[in-house]
């Protein structure tokens, strides 16, 4: 178990994190235009993938803001688009600490219709794991689902998970993503959770558009 513990440190050392920030810093503000990629291996899927509208969310679990997204205004989105079939949310990990990247990693690690609770429970218990000294058994605790901690571990220091959550990371801030919560709607971006209030309007919007055509 320690060795599996050694490979998820290591790998949480590597210069993934500052490979964002350097990327981030060096983003022309030509890339405003840039539009998510549809469908990557580890996207966290809320709602049906039959939406009319699909909304990205870039989103970092160690962000308070993020956190607070999910718990104040996720559910009366999702009452009022998701449940009734206007809108999915695709969520894409953007970990801005190895923390966030620990869970992100343990998220991608699991069978695609389980993660979106384990978003979920990750952000309603991080006291409990972003600041652990063992943050991959940490993490693994508070992960529903999960009943072997060792496997996931080495599910989480595989080369093949971490470039599903670090790529599409890097992808987005050659794009323009530069913090958390970042949202896109129709091509359209939102940044916090000030201007997430607007994302019912922006929803509408697309479906109107779309029977127009």
């Amino acid at each position: 178990m320690s060795k599996l513990l050694a490979r998820i440190g290591a790998a949480l050392r590597m210069p993934f994190l500052a490979a964002i920030t350097m990327t981030c810093l060096a983003t022309p503000a030509a890339a405003a235009g840039w539009t998510p990629p549809d469908d990557l291996p580890g996207d966290v899927v809320i709602g049906s993938r039959d939406a009319q509208v699909t909304v990205f969310e870039y989103a970092s679990l160690t962000c308070p803001h993020c956190a607070r997204f999910h718990s104040q205004m996720l559910p009366e989105f999702r009452k009022a688009y998701i449940d009734t079939g206007k809108a999915r949310i695709v969520y894409r990990h953007f970990p801005l600490d190895k923390s966030a990247l620990a869970g992100a990693l343990a998220i991608t690690c699991l069978k695609p219709e389980n993660r979106a609770e384990a978003v979920a429970r990750l952000f309603e218990t991080s006291a409990d794991w972003v600041n652990a000294a063992d943050i991959g058994s940490a993490v693994a605790r508070n992960t529903p689902g999960v009943d072997d901690t060792v496997a996931l571990v080495t599910c989480m220091s595989s080369k093949e998970i971490t470039g599903q959550v670090i790529e599409p990371a890097l992808q987005a801030a050659k794009g323009g993503v530069v913090g958390t919560p970042t949202f896109f709607v129709n091509g359209l971006k939102l940044e916090g959770t000030a201007e997430a209030t607007r994302l019912g309007d922006l929803v509408d919007e697309a479906i109107k558009a779309k029977a127009g055509k």
